[in-house]
């Protein structure tokens, strides 16, 4: 015969057995760490970048609230950098549709994308005529006149591919602007002719970006 004590024993086993597999069940709904608990991960930081080494901060949020450690990445290295902080360099352009790269943060098996498009962007000009930083003059009458100039970043490097330019001058009397002549890549070679004895102002633009050096004919 089966002693009582025994068989409430036994009842009291089976409970703790199924409570634990019940606590189990519960943690495996809540424990961000568990791979099969959904966790919503957003990425949050600019959309572009434009400079070379422009350092871009990137951070994230996530519910339930994450307090492993976080992985940064890039899917593009050839365009940016991870300091494993959330912070990314630029290292390198390429031309459209190669201009992008996706920032990514993993949290244990979970992870959230950020698109951003890098692409170098004129922040300003250097003229050069005849030589950098030397005052603009010319003879009047020069039949070999140019002047030159290279656009540079935010950062004051030197622009690294192709891009649109728009010159003229303030006083087409003074000096007139002939055409284009071939030039290394990033800069700019225009012919000019200096027509008559004055200043005035030769004016590169690109973009929202419009720079001028003084012109002065003797």
């Amino acid at each position: 015969m089966k002693s009582p004590i025994a068989g409430a024993r036994s009842s009291l086993v089976a409970l703790g057995i199924a409570a634990a597999a019940s606590g189990c069940l519960d943690l495996a709904h809540t424990n961000p760490f568990d791979p099969a608990t959904p966790v919503a991960v957003q990425v949050t930081g600019p959309d572009s970048a434009y400079s070379f080494q422009q350092i871009i901060p990137f951070s994230f949020t996530s519910d339930p609230e994450w307090a492993g450690v976080v992985q940064w990445k890039t899917t593009n290295e050839k365009l940016l950098h991870s300091f494993g902080d959330g912070r990314f360099g630029v290292v390198g352009f390429a031309a459209p549709p190669n201009d992008t790269a996706s920032v990514v943060a993993l949290l244990g098996t979970h992870a959230a994308t950020h698109r951003v498009v890098v692409t170098q962007k004129v922040a300003g000009f250097t003229f050069t005529c005849p030589f950098r930083d030397a005052p603009c003059q010319f003879p009047r009458g020069a039949g070999n006149a140019v002047v030159d100039f290279e656009g540079h970043d935010a950062n004051g490097f030197r622009m690294m591919g192709p891009y649109s330019v728009q010159v003229a001058s303030s006083q087409p009397s003074v000096l007139r602007i002939n055409q284009f002549v071939a030039a290394p890549l990033g800069s700019y070679s225009v012919a000019v002719s200096p027509l008559t004895v004055g200043t005035c102002y030769f004016i590169a633009s690109s973009g929202g970006l419009r720079d001028s050096v003084l012109v002065n004919v003797r």
